[in-house]
């Protein structure tokens, strides 16, 4: 027993010690090498016993170290310390293989080999090359994922790659690059190509304004990218073409409200395809109603909707305001519906109103009706005349509109259809308005009538009574007549005679008369010598002329006049004495014949009288009797009269009076 344990003890000693003796300390490894780079595969054997080489491909390269056969190999390394690393030199593609260190076997040990170390020859790529050229022209459209393919060229690999893509506008005029790059190089290796991409165009439309007012122009753009370039334009609204509209920008004229919301497109083609774009009109415009509002009627209890439907943009604010009186509305709602329950309180006039910040305010007036029975009235009586046109009037309040108008004399329908009788009907706010008409009226019409009205929710009827109307006699009415014409043709009469007066009155003007008159009896005098008669000759009654100023010449011979100016220069006009004839006329002062001053010279306006007369002097306390002096104005006193105020402080002249004296008269008051 004892001497088997010693054998096994001695036998695995004796293993252990072979393993030390033979093994490797280093093995090869994967290695990358560029072609033409020299390259060391390491290998470091303990304790060798057999000989030790490389092989290639499982192709033993010799146990030589310098390896004659192949030049550029060599084993280098030292014997003693077991290193028998491989050296290739000035790699090329044939060296790309798998080596493998081997030790042979020997004094009873067996042969080892280190793991497989793969030597890779990296050799850089040719420059790549696209098959298509460096330009390239494809359309827009659809591709796929890019494809490589090696062919198998001993140590190295053809390249083919594939790029699908898809083409689409922003390619076009782009450079696609090609790049091939493997360890071997520091920089890859490129070839570019040229994408020329043909594409319908890609169409964008603007407005000149993002919003525009009612009736304005708005002009519209229209920008397209494509390839080929040669396109042609069509513009469309709403769907509509617009004919001769062939440009990139189009105007529309005084755009209406219906144009709101209205889609434009502007449609662009080219030979590849066709490419379109739209925008949308903003059209600011005032309110207006889409359907006039109407008048409401409903059941007391049930509820009542008025609608206010007016179209503006923008939209407007609908307000209601409830109107008992004009002064005094009551705000009870906002939108464009108001819902009411139909009752006493809520019926009546309801007006609803717009307002906005760009455009002006509209409102409507609409009525609520409560559906009940018909209410008539009519004035209990009313009067015609037999054998003239009458009519009967009844007012009826019904809502709903009556289903039948009847009307009653003596408690009977009034016959319709023999013609003597007609019922005509006027439809008013919130009822009717019936008329009996009775063309030619007998004296057997003349009675009671009963206007009798229904409607689904009930009857209800006035009564009429139509009594004949008193006619005054033909000869009382043209007394009448005639005599309001008579009064008023008096009255404007003497309207018109007044006026005359007054302006009459007004336009005779003032004149300040200064005169001295010394009487001296002649054989031709009269007994009433002393006095001096002035007439005054005017114009026709109402003629509006002014007082003529012709004289009788023949009273001119034989009377001198003694002419003197008085110490006072206010009383007349100054005048050249020296210029006057002494022929025994008194010089008047110098007026036109309507009443204005001038100069004196040519003709002379003069006072004839049969005596001289002396201007200026007030007559002293003792002259005679037959000497008689008067100073002052004359004064209208109406037509064709003068009046002398005695010893009266004379005014300034300013008119002058046309007179006329007879000879031997003397001027009185009258």
């Amino acid at each position: 027993m004892w001497r088997w344990c010693t054998v096994l003890v001695h036998l695995c000693l004796l293993h252990d010690f072979s393993d030390a003796l033979q093994s490797f300390v280093r093995e090869p490894s994967d290695q990358y090498v560029r072609e033409g780079q020299t390259v060391v595969l390491p290998c470091q054997v303990s304790e060798p016993v057999g000989q030790v080489q490389w092989t290639r491909d499982e192709f033993g390269l010799g146990v030589i170290r310098d390896l004659p056969s192949y030049p550029r190999y060599q084993m280098i390394g030292d014997d003693h310390e077991g290193i028998y690393s491989l050296e290739v030199q000035r790699a090329t593609l044939e060296d790309d293989a798998v080596f493998q260190c081997q030790v042979g076997s020997a004094a009873g040990q067996q042969g080892i080999r280190s793991r497989d170390a793969r030597l890779t020859i990296l050799v850089p790529p040719e420059p790549p090359r696209v098959i298509q050229g460096d330009r390239v022209t494809t359309a827009a459209g659809p591709g796929g994922p890019a494809s490589i393919g090696a062919d198998a060229d001993g140590k190295r690999s053809v390249v083919r790659s594939t790029l699908v893509l898809t083409a689409a506008p922003a390619h076009h005029d782009t450079t696609v690059t090609c790049r091939a790059h493997n360890a071997a190089l520091t920089r890859p290796q490129t070839a570019a190509v040229r994408l020329q991409v043909t594409f319908p165009p890609e169409v964008s439309v603007s407005a000149d304004r993002a919003r525009a007012a009612e009736f304005d122009d708005v002009t519209l753009h229209c920008r397209a990218t494509a390839n080929p370039g040669q396109v042609r334009y069509r513009w469309f609204v709403n769907g509509e073409p617009l004919p001769g509209q062939t440009d990139s920008s189009t105007t529309l004229r005084a755009v209406g409200r219906h144009l709101d919301n209205a889609s434009v497109l502007c449609q662009v083609t080219n030979a590849a395809g066709t490419g379109s774009d739209a925008t949308q009109i903003n059209v600011l415009y005032a309110p207006r109603f889409r359907t006039e509002p109407r008048d409401v009627a409903a059941a007391v209890g049930q509820e009542a909707t008025l609608l206010c439907d007016v179209d503006a943009n923008p939209a407007p604010e609908v307000s209601w305001v409830r109107r008992e009186c004009d002064a005094c509305p009551e705000p009870v709602g906002t939108g464009r519906r108001l819902t009411l329950v139909a009752s006493a309180d809520t019926v009546g006039l309801y007006e609803c109103r717009t307002s906005g910040e760009h455009h002006p305010a509209v409102s409507r007036q609409i009525r609520l009706f409560v559906r009940a029975p018909p209410r008539v009235t009519a004035p209990p009586t009313q009067r015609g005349t037999a054998g003239q046109l009458v009519h009967l009037e009844c007012s009826v309040a019904s809502v709903p509109p009556p289903t039948a108008v009847t009307w009653l004399f003596n408690n009977q329908p009034v016959p319709l259809d023999a013609g003597h009788c007609a019922v005509v009907e006027e439809v008013v706010v919130g009822g009717i308005r019936s008329l009996l008409v009775i063309p030619d009226a007998r004296e057997e019409d003349f009675g009671l009538y009963n206007c009798s009205v229904t409607n689904t929710y009930g009857t209800d009827s006035a009564l009429v009574i139509l009594e004949k109307q008193r006619e005054l006699p033909l000869l009382v009415i043209l007394t009448i007549v005639i005599g309001g014409i008579i009064v008023i043709t008096t009255i404007i009469l003497v309207i018109i005679m007044c006026q005359r007066h007054r302006r009459r009155a007004k336009d005779v003007p003032t004149e300040p008369v200064v005169f001295d008159k010394t009487v001296k009896p002649t054989a031709d005098a009269n007994s009433s010598g002393s006095d001096l008669k002035v007439e005054i000759r005017t114009s026709s009654s109402g003629s509006g002329q002014v007082i003529t100023d012709r004289w009788d010449g023949a009273h001119y011979p034989g009377h001198r006049a003694l002419y003197e100016q008085h110490s006072d220069e206010r009383a007349f006009p100054p005048f050249d004495k020296e210029a006057m004839p002494q022929n025994g006329t008194g010089m008047y002062p110098p007026y036109d014949q309507n009443g204005y001053l001038h100069k004196p010279g040519g003709q002379q306006r003069m006072l004839h009288a049969s005596t001289p007369i002396e201007f200026g002097a007030r007559p002293p306390a003792d002259s005679p009797s037959h000497s008689q002096h008067y100073y002052g104005p004359t004064r209208a006193l109406g037509r064709g009269r003068a009046h002398v105020d005695r010893y009266a402080d004379p005014p300034r002249p300013s008119y002058a009076q046309d007179v006329q004296m007879k000879p031997g008269t003397m001027a009185t008051p009258v």
